[in-house]
């Protein structure tokens, strides 16, 4: 939780202006904790809570009960609670105090079982797990119980918030660990006029706590300053990755002149589906442009294609919009609270007139949005959405590159079986536009 905290502290300014707050599934025993940084680093943890009481492994198991795998399904419990109503609240509550953070653990298993979090109990209360969710009668109940776990989630977190701006006097969080990935959760608290800012850390969950122990040793070393970030794309640069694969042998030049960009916007306009592959890795779980699958938000009929067939989602799942941060306005409502996490999808937003008008594909049931928006003008996406609005479309589809459950491309063999597989033809790289050979 530490190494949390301090990957946390390095994407703000002034440390000692917020509280960091941890909160996942458990670390070194810990499943919540509060800490403070003073302006000459001094790190003070305030309070803790400890395994087995977890707000984290109570949702894991939610997540394991409704057939998804824990650590990666507890996203697509989050988009299912949006199709139900949280009918066993009540029980709920009886299972996990909201209050105390305590679990009451002759419902669960995953203290005792590598193989199953939740008792004959849990099922003799809830029914039986994991049956298709493809299956009306089985889909209602099962986002009825998503539902209810997930605002069990946002009152214990929002409780957990209040703790720390009790313990600490400050009303600037930053909030760490595997549960803050949660966006539905992160869009909904900022409606409770608890703090003054809430921001998530674009990798929030245990590979961004990586880069807190690497900045725990850069304390050990300098004292008193941080690592300080100031970009998402904090992995290797492609060039790197493929210094020794021949491009060439993979892919066909199709337009490397300046005009690239306007050959892009055509094909995206026209229903392409375009894979993007350029400049350095994105840090944290989300492609953020540099590793994406793109396509014009407007277009359903495609952005339905890539989503069921192409990427193999659920139905429940929507795609996520990418835009230039002068457009955002136009189409979407949020509260300044939270806006800094747009960078990094790391909240949800809600959808105005405008959207459901002219980009209904790619607005969830519930009227939010997961949206991500792009300031940098020297981007290469800024770039191609600044192109396509003189196409008349401002929006793009923005997704990972990757099959559901695969990992995201890392080299361009990577690239050139993924495309192949999905039957993505065009690809932008670092250098302009490429298609796949047949080799």
């Amino acid at each position: 939780h530490l190494s949390h905290c301090l990957y946390a502290s390095t994407i703000v300014k002034n440390p000692s202006d917020y509280v960091f707050v941890t909160c996942d599934g458990v670390g070194e025993g810990e499943t919540m904790s509060i800490y403070t940084i003073d302006n000459q680093y001094k790190i003070k943890k305030i309070w803790s809570n400890f395994y087995p009481h977890s707000i984290g492994l109570f949702y894991s198991t939610i997540t394991d009960y409704l057939g998804f795998e824990i650590n990666e399904g507890e996203f697509k419990v989050m988009s299912l609670s949006s199709f139900g109503k949280p009918i066993y609240e009540k029980k709920f509550k009886d299972i996990f105090d909201i209050n105390n953070f305590k679990i009451n653990m002759d419902y669960f298993e995953f203290h005792k079982s590598p193989n199953k979090s939740f008792s004959k109990k849990f099922s003799d209360i809830f029914g039986d797990p994991y049956l298709n969710l493809n299956i009306e009668k089985n889909f209602n109940r099962y986002a009825n119980i998503a539902s209810s776990a997930q605002l069990i989630l946002e009152i214990a977190v929002k409780n957990l918030l209040e703790k720390a701006i009790t313990l600490s006097g400050k009303k600037k969080i930053v909030l760490s660990g595997g549960v803050a990935l949660n966006c539905k959760m992160i869009h909904n608290l900022s409606s409770h006029n608890l703090f003054e800012e809430l921001i998530v850390p674009p990798s929030p969950g245990d590979s961004g706590s990586a880069i807190g122990a690497a900045n725990f040793s850069y304390l050990y070393d300098k004292k008193t300053k941080s690592i300080n970030l100031n970009t998402i794309f904090l992995g290797p640069k492609k060039e790197m990755i493929n210094k020794n694969i021949d491009k060439e042998n993979l892919f066909l030049k199709i337009n490397l002149t300046d005009k690239f960009l306007d050959d892009i916007g055509e094909k995206i306009i026209n229903g392409e589906i375009i894979a993007s592959y350029y400049g350095n890795t994105e840090v944290g779980p989300r492609s953020l442009g540099n590793t994406s699958i793109l396509c014009d938000a407007k277009n359903k009929d495609v952005v339905r294609n890539l989503n069921i067939n192409i990427k193999k989602r659920n139905h429940f799942q929507p795609l996520a919009p990418i835009l230039l941060e002068e457009d955002f306005e136009k189409y979407f409502l949020i509260n300044k609270n939270i806006k800094k996490n747009l960078e990094w999808m790391g909240t949800l937003c809600n959808a105005n007139d405008q959207l459901y008008k002219n980009y209904s594909s790619i607005i969830h049931i519930d009227g939010t949005c997961r949206t991500q928006v792009v300031k940098d003008e020297n981007s290469l996406i800024y770039k191609i959405l600044q192109n396509l609005k003189k196409k008349g479309s401002d929006i793009l589809v923005n997704t990972s590159f990757n099959i559901s459950k695969d990992p995201v491309v890392f080299d361009l063999f990577d690239v050139y079986v993924n495309m192949k597989r999905m039957n993505i033809k065009f690809i932008v790289m670092d250098d302009g536009l490429y298609q796949t050979k047949d080799i």
